[in-house]
């Protein structure tokens, strides 16, 4: 597909999304994140979930139709997606070639401006915030000082930190410092889980260190703050490994 044709699906997404059919695809994305610990935008953007609520694809082919939505989202969240629009009358059709025709070039070249204008927006929000958060970082102040400071729900506190860690800034003495609150024997469990199961997903890690014990929903965001840091530990040691030095 080409670019502008793209940006003319989510145009038309848009201005012709299904209300309840995007509400129940985000509580659906909402718990699918939450059982993967991943971010909710890598389960599916909003974008796409304005796709799949204005164009409500029936099929697993027509799924794959939508831009953002590969094999591997197919795969994973494909049925469960699906039974959600099933529930929904269409009244558009694939392929999707018309939607180039149903878009006034004025109204969408309008629309170009307020993306771009938007983006840039963004771009600069996101600056200052890893600015702040650096900044407090540098001071090492607990997540808890963390969140008073910028403001931010503690996910996506670490979240940001987990982004600044790939951007090569040094947080190692931080994380350091976070993970000396946490028992060593459970940091050592922690780690071997993830030597055997990969570091893709938390949970796994997290009932490998604790087996069948059963948590409130605030313990478990507390253990889940700290293998995200112990997680970005492991990903900084695993990526400075160079082939043939592993043991």
């Amino acid at each position: 597909m080409c670019a502008i044709f793209l940006q003319k699906m989510h145009y038309y997404s848009e201005l012709h999304a299904d209300e309840a059919l995007y509400e129940a695809l985000r509580q659906w994305r909402f718990k699918q994140a939450s059982t993967e610990s991943k971010a909710a935008f890598i389960v599916a953007t909003n974008r796409l979930l304005r796709m799949i609520s204005n164009f409500r694809p029936q099929t697993e082919e027509e799924l794959l139709q939508l831009p953002g939505f590969g094999g591997t989202k197919a795969a994973a969240y494909g049925a469960e997606i699906l039974a959600l629009t099933a529930a929904y009358e269409r009244h558009t059709s694939f392929p999707l070639s018309w939607v180039e025709q149903e878009v006034p070039e004025a109204d969408f070249q309008a629309w170009l401006l307020k993306e771009q204008e938007r983006k840039r927006k963004a771009e600069m929000d996101k600056l200052d915030i890893k600015r702040r958060l650096l900044e407090v970082i540098s001071r090492g102040e607990r997540i808890d000082e963390l969140q008073e400071q910028t403001k931010m729900d503690r996910r996506s506190l670490l979240m940001w930190m987990e982004e600044l860690d790939r951007d090569g800034y040094d947080l190692e003495p931080y994380i350091e410092q976070m993970l000396e609150q946490v028992p060593e024997t459970e940091r050592e469990q922690a780690w071997q889980a993830f030597e055997q199961q990969g570091d893709c997903y938390l949970k796994p890690i997290l009932q490998a260190v604790y087996k069948q014990q059963e948590f409130s929903s605030k313990d478990a965001e507390r253990v889940y703050e700290w293998l995200r840091l112990l997680r970005m530990k492991f990903r900084r040691l695993n990526s400075s490994v160079k082939p043939g030095e592993a043991s």
